[in-house]
């Protein structure tokens, strides 16, 4: 649970390339912000920024879900 704020940043296994799930994530109609774009050396590789200040309606539950199992199936490739 965040203290405070509206972003929420995940931590992914490091095998798990956040520019890859930001890419499948948007063939799929959801938007997810990946690491990489927030840091000026191309760090934080393995973190997605999720916009946390919207009311958690079943389509956003959905698309949470939806990450999780791209992020599951990176993880069994990678």
């Amino acid at each position: 649970m965040p203290a405070a704020g509206f972003l929420l940043w995940v931590k992914l296994p490091h095998s798990i390339n956040a520019l890859e799930v930001h890419r499948r994530a948007l063939a799929l109609g959801i938007g997810v912000s990946p690491g990489p774009l927030f840091s000026p050396a191309a760090e934080l590789q393995n973190y997605l920024r999720l916009n946390c200040a919207n009311e958690p309606t079943p389509h956003l539950l959905n698309a949470v879900g939806q990450i999780g199992a791209l992020c599951h199936e990176l993880a069994r490739v990678g």
